[in-house]
């Protein structure tokens, strides 16, 4: 008959200990074959707060906070943002979002646009709101929501996360501290002079490939298109 410690031992060697079974497995990195396989989609709050003259709000609960919403295509990493004043994660200011990035651009220089495969964000209110859903059924697309940490298992939280948030940082460092020389006036214009910083971050290097991250997405756009709606 075989003895505690023999089965223990013969556990161990074979990687059933409890310390190897605890370990949270390898990170995993992933990019989409083409462009518009697959959208990031998160929202950070603007280190703004808030502009002088909102484009509405609620008597009594005083200004929206001002909330930066993007969108980043997984492969080539082309970001497409917009500011829009909101008392929390509002769902109806993100479907407004993602129509405009879906939307053909007002801008030459930006011919992000379509409709993607499938659309990856955390699991907040925004995913798990019927109306969200409902939506993006309509129109096609996938939710998929990141898995958060959990004790009771070996997962830990999702790290595809980095792809969405990298923008936000680079947003907040490089053109948010000019705010403190002018700040914008209205949603309007603040989404204005975004814009005009997108376009040059959009024409940095891709992270892997020798070309900028807009000759990436046009390069790798799938033969039936963008998938317009």
């Amino acid at each position: 008959m075989l003895k505690k410690p023999t089965i223990n031992r013969y556990l161990k060697h074979w990687g059933y200990d409890r310390e190897t079974l605890l370990r949270p497995p390898p990170a995993v990195r992933f990019q989409a074959r083409d462009s518009n396989d697959c959208w990031h989609f998160d929202l950070s709050p603007s280190d703004l707060k808030q502009v002088k003259a909102p484009a509405w709000f609620h008597e009594g609960r005083g200004h929206p906070l001002l909330m930066l919403y993007s969108v980043v295509d997984d492969r080539s990493g082309v970001a497409y943002q917009e500011y829009h004043g909101v008392y929390g994660e509002d769902v109806e200011a993100a479907l407004r979002f993602l129509f405009a990035a879906m939307a053909p651009k007002a801008y030459a220089e930006c011919p992000f646009q379509g409709r993607p495969l499938i659309l990856y964000m955390d699991n907040g209110p925004i995913a798990r709101s019927l109306v969200f859903q409902q939506a993006l059924r309509y129109l096609d697309i996938e939710l998929r929501t990141h898995r958060p940490q959990s004790t009771a298992s070996r997962h830990a939280t999702a790290r595809a996360k980095g792809k969405v948030e990298r923008p936000f940082r680079t947003v907040k460092e490089m053109h948010e501290t000019l705010y403190h020389f002018h700040e914008p006036e209205t949603e309007a214009e603040a989404n204005a002079w975004l814009m005009q910083f997108l376009l040059r971050y959009n024409s940095m290097q891709h992270r892997t490939e020798p070309h900028s991250r807009l000759e990436d997405w046009l390069e790798h756009l799938p033969s039936g298109g963008t998938g317009d709606v």
